[in-house]
């Protein structure tokens, strides 16, 4: 399963409900600070924070909302009440008979308050393949708040919808479904019925799946200090958002692939020439650190004798060349920090890990921009309108195409300003 396209209508500066957003393997956002590009990835985050229940007292979503910035979320030129849209497409699997999987949800914002709600949650897939004709796993809110229908597998084969009621507006379907199982007898019949369990749990794997990271959240200092403990299983299969279990993600994976070990060295060699061995060594008995061996050098350093970039790099080395790739990888603005000779090793790495999962990355880098010239297809370019909305355009490479010819990198366009290409705005 895989994110296919997004909506938005009213989130924030963003506004293309009438023509999605198609994500490619790898997608590259470009445009100057304030064009949406956060916002763009706070859409994807809209739902991977709201299938974590945080705590007893704050569902997901309302902890989603408040992270994302709570009533700011609607556009600020639309009075209150109003409402926030936002749709998410996903590859479809044998349960959908293969066909695209959509979740639409609409979040009101009221006059007074603060907080925001539900307002609409579907579920639904195309009938044979026609997206005018959706056939609805549920529908909650649709005609009241806090009611709502499953479509229910009859004997024969067939369907039919089911009304419930005391739906949460805080919590998304996919969750409250099985909030529901535990409260409600009567429910869980009725889903066992339900061709809607399967799908959701799928949806939810994937979304669950995502991972993100902003070089920003990243302290080279505190990685560099962190030991984190020993630990088996799938504990530090990721990367953590501050990069602090580095070296117990080194070496859960090294142990797991031979070819990643290597794969990691010969990176780091590219890094650093002088390189021998890097790896993770125990620190203690139940703490680890890594350990990097130089030629010519007897005693081993560690991550404490590397610069900040240097430290970095090796975050983003992990991450991307990792066997065990999350099911979306969003980065925002890896650059930071890095020499501006590591930008195609960097690029490098980023369309290896494209080649396996679906890769989001936003920069303001001109240099590794240059790294993607031959494939200008996969930029975005957000740029802001008269209004304060958000335009989202691919790249048109036959515009650039005389100067390309001549030479020019896509980073040169950006370099002398040209605003299709996330240049100056101003």
């Amino acid at each position: 399963m895989s994110l296919l396209s997004i909506w938005a209508k009213d989130y924030k500066n963003l506004n293309f409900y009438s023509t999605p957003l198609e994500l490619k393997p790898l997608n590259i956002l470009v445009g100057p600070n304030g064009s949406g590009k956060s916002n763009l990835v706070g859409l994807l985050n809209l739902i991977h924070l709201s299938v974590f229940q945080n705590s007893e007292d704050i569902k997901g979503l309302e902890y989603a909302c408040d992270y994302l910035g709570g009533s700011h979320l609607l556009y600020f030129n639309r009075e209150r009440p109003s409402e926030v849209s936002v749709k998410y497409k996903f590859t479809g699997i044998a349960e959908t008979r293969n066909q695209p999987i959509h979740l639409d949800l609409k979040l009101f914002v009221s006059q007074s308050s603060n907080r925001i709600e539900l307002s609409e949650d579907f579920l639904y897939s195309p009938v044979r393949g026609d997206e005018d004709q959706p056939f609805y796993y549920y529908k909650f809110h649709d005609h009241s708040i806090g009611s709502g229908v499953l479509s229910i597998l009859q004997p024969d084969g067939s369907q039919r919808f089911q009304r419930i009621s005391d739906i949460p507006v805080d919590s998304l379907g996919l969750l409250s479904i099985d909030e529901r199982i535990q409260k409600d007898e009567e429910v869980r019949e009725l889903l066992l019925k339900s061709s809607i369990y399967a799908v959701r749990q799928h949806l939810l794997d994937e979304i669950k799946g995502w991972r993100f990271y902003n070089a920003n959240h990243m302290n080279s200092q505190k990685i560099r200090n962190a030991e984190p403990k020993v630990s088996s299983g799938s504990l530090n299969t990721y990367l953590s958002e501050s990069g602090e279990n580095l070296a117990a993600v080194l070496e859960q994976l090294s142990n797991d692939s031979v070819d990643f070990e290597e794969r990691f060295n010969e990176a780091v060699k590219q890094l650093f020439p002088m390189t021998r061995r890097i790896r993770a060594t125990r620190a203690g008995l139940l703490n680890l650190t890594i350990e990097w061996s130089v030629q010519g050098i007897g005693k081993g350093l560690t991550l404490r004798d590397m610069s900040d970039g240097s430290v970095r790099m090796l975050c983003w080395a992990v991450i991307l060349l990792s066997p065990k790739l999350p099911s979306l990888l969003v980065i925002d603005e890896p650059e930071l920090g890095i020499h501006v000779a590591w930008m195609k090793i960097l690029a490098g790495w980023i369309h290896y890990a494209a080649q396996r999962t679906k890769v989001i990355v936003s920069t303001h880098s001109p240099d590794l921009l240059d790294c993607f010239t031959d494939r200008s297809d996969c930029v975005i370019s957000l740029n802001l309108r008269a209004d304060g909305l958000v335009s989202l355009d691919g790249i048109q490479e036959e515009q650039f195409k005389a100067r390309l010819q001549e030479g020019w990198e896509l980073g040169d366009l950006y370099r002398v300003g040209d605003p299709s290409i996330g240049g100056w705005p101003w």
